[in-house]
């Protein structure tokens, strides 16, 4: 548990053993790995990993710039959800996608949950989410060196934008995300949301849960079916344990939980 695994060993197409990076070596019968794929796929799959180069010519997603602000006062009048598009949306859209230009016209999501939920920051304080959604580290960007005055810019068309005009003078914690920070927790080139929804690498077309070339080893998450996102990722798992239920011969019961709620609070 909580250990950094070296690489996978094989017999034949088989995953055999997991080496941990402390020496230890764990056996096993079926092998699940929940790692970012193209992270896993070039570092720890051993003998059967490949080449970043080969893994760069998938298209990825964009990645994400995030500010975490701790505020000494709430915005009530400010919704739970908000969201600040680009003046430029098309323009935008396009500089994140293609990855070489870090877009000054960005689109901003804001998250004030504060004012659904008070217990995530102290009486009288809230806790300010912000998500831009950015280009990856494909190109080499020096996010360290312009991550401090991109915040600046994203506060600035917070406060142009709506109406936490004093927002600046009312921050007492910040913390600051890049895509340098995503690819230091190994995520592939920090591309937040994994392979790319592009038509050749949707559902069916992306790394299937059984890995083709395998006879026990699965995937999970999302850059494998169906998708990137929570619901889809959660279907993967499941899509997973019934795989592995099918090995084993038995079935695992389908559960409509939406009914189940519905039928327990009924009671």
């Amino acid at each position: 548990f909580n250990s950094e695994v070296k690489e996978i060993k094989y017999v034949g197409k088989t995953a055999a053993e997991v080496e941990l990076t402390d020496g230890q070596v764990l056996s096993c019968d079926q092998l699940i790995v929940n790692a970012d794929y193209a992270y896993a796929r070039s570092r720890i799959f051993g003998e059967k990993k490949k080449p970043r180069e080969e893994l760069l010519k998938k298209k990825y997603s964009c990645s994400t710039f995030m500010l975490y602000l701790g505020v000494d006062k709430i915005y009530e009048d400010q919704p739970h959800h908000h969201i600040i598009f680009a003046e430029d949306y098309h323009r935008n859209l396009n500089e994140v996608l293609e990855g070489k230009t870090i877009s000054k016209d960005m689109s901003i999501y804001i998250r004030n949950s504060s004012i659904t939920d008070p217990t995530v920051a102290p009486p009288g304080h809230s806790q300010l989410y912000l998500l831009v959604p950015t280009v990856n580290t494909r190109h080499g960007h020096d996010w360290e060196t312009e991550k401090e005055a991109y915040a600046e810019q994203i506060i600035d068309r917070m406060i142009e934008k709506t109406n936490m005009k004093d927002l600046r003078e009312h921050i007492v914690e910040k913390r600051v995300l890049t895509p340098t920070n995503w690819e230091d927790s190994n995520i592939f080139i920090g591309a937040t949301f994994n392979l790319a929804h592009t038509l050749n690498q949707m559902l069916h077309f992306r790394p299937q849960n059984r890995l083709k070339g395998f006879d026990n080893l699965y995937l999970v998450g999302g850059g494998t079916h169906p998708g990137s996102g929570l619901p889809t990722i959660y279907e993967s798992a499941r899509i997973t344990a019934n795989l592995i239920d099918e090995e084993y011969g038995t079935k695992r019961q389908r559960v409509d939980f939406a009914t189940k709620i519905l039928e327990e609070t009924a009671k």
